[in-house]
Order: C-alpha cells, then structure tokens, then sequence
C-alpha cells in the first residue's frame, strides 16, 4: 500500500492511495500518477527532466529505477501507508517574461479565459454559450443527463432561508431563538484605522456599528478572541461569514439557522462559541432589515450608496484592525477601555447562496456509462446533499481544513453551471473565478497591500482575484463542493446593470469606476482595473448583444485593441434532450434552470 503526494506548481492535489505490487518499478508508478491525474501527457513515454522523488517530505531521494521492495526502508509510514513525495519542475517561462510584463501577460490571459456575465455586460448569452460547455451538446447527446434531470429543484432550501427563525417550545433551536427574543439589543462602535506608516500615528478611516442581541455580540467577541490567539487555521469553527444586503430585506437568503446551511444551534452546547453569521447592510436600510430579520447580527456600514465594492472593503478594513471602545457605566469616570480586534480569516458570502453539494466519484466509472460517452463529453461524478445535513457547514470547513490554506490570499468554490459531475480535478490554484463566496486571509491580503476596490461598482470579486495574482498571491478553488444561488432583480446591483442597459453603449469606464477615483489609485490598482475594463470590452464586442432586427446593437469604438472577428452563433442540437419537469431545475437542460439556479464562472457577485 503507497500513498503519493506531490509538490506541483499551480496545481493542489490529493494525496493518491493506490496498492501496487513489490517488484514495480518507482518509475512506472509515477507515470501512472502523472497520467492519471493528466501531469503527463498520455502519450508521454517518460518523466521529463527535473522531477525527482523523496521519501516523504524532505526525505532522502529515492531512485526511479529502483523496485518498491528495494525502496520500502527510506519510505515513511504517512497517511497510514508508506509515502513517497513527488516534486514536479515548473513549467518554463515564455522567452522575453520579465518579471514585471511577463506578470501582466499572465494575468491579461487569465482574464481572458473567463467567462462574462450577460447580467452585467452587453453581450448575447447564446453566442456567447453562456451555461453551456463547449462538450454541453455532447453531453446531452450521450445520455449523461438522463439521471439527474429534476432533481435538483432549490425552490425548498430559498424558502428556508427567506423565513426567519420563529420561537417554539418543541424543539431547541426554538427556545435558542426565544432567548434571543428576549434579550434587548447591543451595539458595538468598530473605529477602522489605518496601518502606521512611516512613524506616523494612526489614522481613522471611518466607523462602522456591529449591532445585535446582547449573546451574538458576546459571541463575536469570545469569537475574536479565540482566533487572536492563534493564527493556525481553524478546522473545527467556520471563520465569520459576512452577508453584504442591499434592497433585499424579504427576498435574500440570510436564515443560516436552516438545517441545510448551518444548522440550529445543537443541544448542549450553550455557553461555546458558535458560527457568527452578520448581515452588512447600509445605514438607511437597518431599520427595514431589522425588522424582518429581528434577531440577527448586523455590521452596519459608515456611508450610503457606495455600491458593492465599498461594502467588501469595509468589511476587509473592518476586520483586519478596529478599535472598539467599551461602554462605561453612567458613574465611571476614568480612561475608557480600547480593544482591539482582528482576525485572521473572514468569509464573505452573497445573500443569494441556496445550497452546497458534495462531489462525489461515481461508483462506477470505467464501466458501460464512461465507456459510451464521446471523449470530453463524461460523467465522472455524482451531487449529494443528505437531507438534514449542514452542507454550507461541510463545505466551508472542507476548505479550511486543506493544507495549502495558509499560503493562500483568497480560496472559493465552484458554481455549478450544471457541468460540475463532469470536473476531473478536486482542487486548482491561481484561479480567478471565485465569488459570490470566498475565504479572505487577511493577513496574506495585507502583506500583497491588495484589497477590495472601494469605488468599483461591479467585478469586485474579479478584480481583486486579478490584483492577488498580479501582486504574486495564490488562490485556492475547491472543486469538491459546488453551491448554487439564486437571482433576484432587485436591490443588489440592480441599478448599476439598469445604468448600462439603458446606455446602449457597452462598458465604460465611468460604469465601472469614477475617473476621478481611479486617479487617487496607486499605478499598479490602476492598471489592474483597466485590464478589467479591457476585458469586458473585449467580451462585448466579441459576443455583443442584438437589436430586434438582428443588427448589433450600437456602441462607441473604446477598444484600444484590434478588434477579434465575431463568432457566428453557435448551432445547437434539440433531439435527444432530456425532459424537463416544469418548474424544476435540471443541470444544464432547461433554460427556467440556467437563468435561477447560476451564473458562469466568470459573473461577479450581486450584491453590495
């Protein structure tokens, strides 16, 4: 029995257990693993130069030629088998990457292998096969559908997430709730400074209220304390989850009590911290929320109308360093008491999140199912989500729990565009779409000096996955669950995609950040921003929208590029489709299920 682990550049994968015999060369093991795990090319009649192998990590070096017999004694026992650690050479540059221009071609090609959103740019879903794979068609053809049509309906888990907890007697997440009822409200005011610089004294950026019943608070602040303590990942508590809303008070998911997401509280475990779950809403909105939400934890902004990118980086500020003063009692007359708070990791989720599912290995691949199907057109896993088990809990701990987490800026999920079962890979790095739920390190973020762009109006997430690649950061995209969210017209960003409908024009820069704003940026956020909007211009104009005749619709020449020649619509087979029960979500099959279910890879989050 072996087990094999590897060091790969860009790439994080799992341990691989595999029984092998004796007599077996090193050799032709690896070049298994590599094929398997498509390192190596198929067709690879050997390793390439510079991989070398080791007894474990950082043992001594062991020889390909030799049989595993001969190289039992240098194997360590790990992973409750004996280890043998492969290290991989990274690939070659290009000739003529510098370190500086090579960087911004990397991330330029990053950019332009995402997917746009059509709910945010002027292009037509149909050209651009917005949901759809370039093997979807082939897919559906060779039956790989058939089993999983209809079943993945989220209209039950939004309803649960849309309805606030309610106090009963009968059960005790019910009189959890009643305690809450119960206990008045409690504010904390967070003074966000700024890092000293230079010998210069602190200074305040702004100040946000954390507001909710006198536990949740309380809870928060044993929460800080614990992770101040250690800057280890956490594998047994999820990291605060923070929930930007904008107009969304009765139509988005924020009941995280619900046993599909969190789960109520379990018996037994009063008095032990448990997830903190806060809702960021704008100062003009917390009396609406609060009351449909009564009892719920909200981080209430310092300004109105600043749009999504603002709400994320006030939460980013808010969490890496604030102060908070203490209330004193009316008699009190000495120094008031500062603490300070950080934390070392925060969530930051879309109020749209409807469920998480767990991706698991089809029990049998390799037999008449993946044998029928075209090349590229398989279906290697199944979703499984059992009734009553917290997924987004699973999910979320999955992720911290993965051992490349410390070295990573920001780590996220895939969304399922209904081609999830057919991803070969469990875990990738360096990937840009990641969004609408993300795991930040925010001591890593602070040490690249890259954060959320406060003025950015849409792309957020985009935009400062691109700033941590080009400022030498890696990210983390776990493959082993995909979520689903749903869409809701309006709040969110909704009057910024208004704003562009109606322009006719394409994206502009004014559509994206004020150019009076962009000025005060350092050069290197500038130019991450502009290859953001050269990105969606360039999407726009290869996939742009039609006007009712058939004509493009009319825009403004902005590119600075020449521009690539139009891609004619993509023809696509009807026969052999799968039925689609009405109103229920299908992967990929029924249009109802695209437009509510996700997004592609590429669409940033919602809300603000």
């Amino acid at each position: 029995m072996l087990a094999l682990s590897a060091d790969l550049p860009g790439r994080a994968l799992p341990i691989w257990k595999v029984n092998v015999d004796e007599g077996h060369l090193l050799r032709h093991i690896v070049l298994h693993w590599a094929r398997t795990h498509e390192v190596l090319d198929r067709w690879a009649l050997d390793l390439p130069t510079g991989v070398w192998a080791t007894g474990g990590v950082g043992g001594p070096d062991l020889d390909f030629d030799s049989s595993i017999r001969s190289l039992s004694p240098l194997l360590p026992i790990q992973y409750a088998r004996q280890t043998v650690t492969i290290n991989w050479p990274a690939p070659e540059k290009p000739s003529g990457a510098g370190s500086g221009n090579g960087a911004h071609r990397s991330g330029k090609a990053r950019l332009n292998k995402l997917r746009i959103s059509t709910r945010y740019a002027g292009v037509d879903g149909a050209t651009a096969g917005f949901h759809r794979s370039s093997t979807m068609q082939a897919k559906i053809d060779a039956g790989e559908y058939q089993d999983t049509a209809g079943k993945f309906c989220q209209s039950s888990f939004i309803e649960a997430m849309r309805t606030p907890p309610e106090p009963s007697s009968s059960s005790s997440s019910g009189c959890a709730v009643a305690q809450l009822a119960r206990e008045p409200l409690e504010t904390r005011v967070l003074h966000v400074v700024s890092g000293k610089a230079k010998g210069l004294p602190e200074k305040e950026l702004f100040r946000a209220l954390l507001r909710g019943p006198t536990s949740l608070v309380a809870n928060w602040e044993a929460t800080c304390e614990r992770f101040e303590k250690s800057q280890k990942p956490e594998k047994n508590i999820v990291y605060p989850v923070f929930i930007p809303s904008h107009g969304r008070a009765d139509k988005a998911n924020l009941n995280w009590n619900a046993a599909h997401v969190f789960g109520p509280c379990p018996p037994g475990r009063d008095g032990k911290l448990q997830p903190v779950v806060c809702i960021v809403v704008e100062p003009r909105e917390e009396a609406t929320y609060r009351e449909v939400w009564p009892l719920a934890l909200m981080l209430v902004l310092p300004e109105n109308g600043r749009g999504p990118g603002f709400a994320r980086w006030a939460v980013q500020k808010t969490c890496t360093k604030a102060l908070v003063r203490r209330p004193q009692k009316k008699d009190y007359t000495g120094p008031c008491k500062v603490q300070t708070r950080r934390l070392p990791w925060i969530w930051i989720a879309d109020d749209g999140l409807s469920m998480f599912y767990r991706l698991s290995l089809l029990a049998a691949i390799g037999g008449s199912s993946a044998s029928n199907s075209r090349s590229g057109a398989q279906r290697l896993k199944q979703r499984l989500a059992p009734a009553g088990r917290p997924m987004f809990w699973a999910a979320m701990l999955t992720v911290q729990r993965h051992n490349l987490l410390p070295r990573m800026a920001v780590a996220g999920y895939l969304r399922d565009d209904g081609t999830a079962v057919c991803k070969k890979l469990e875990w990738k790095v360096d990937e840009l779409a990641l969004y609408k739920v993300v795991l930040l390190n925010l001591n890593t973020l602070r040490r690249l000096g890259v954060e959320y762009q406060q003025d950015l109006q849409m792309y957020e997430d985009i935009c400062l996955n691109h700033e941590v690649l080009r400022s030498g950061g890696s990210t983390l995209k776990c493959q082993t669950f995909c979520f689903r969210a749903s869409h809701v017209k309006a709040g969110g960003c909704a009057e910024q995609r208004s704003q562009k409908s109606t322009s006719g024009s394409g994206t502009q820069l004014d559509d994206l950040i004020s150019p009076a704003a962009l000025k005060k940026l350092p050069s290197k956020r500038q130019e991450a921003v502009k290859e953001l909007l050269q990105w969606v211009q360039s999407k726009e104009q290869m996939f742009q929208k039609k006007t009712d005749d058939g004509t493009p619709s009319p825009k403004r020449s902005v590119h600075t590029s020449p521009s690539p020649k139009k891609r004619a619509p993509v023809k696509r087979k009807k026969e052999n489709r799968p039925p689609s029960p009405s109103g229920k979500d299908s992967e990929g099959v029924q249009k109802k299920a695209r437009s509510d279910s996700s997004s592609s890879s590429s669409s940033s989050s919602s809300s603000s």
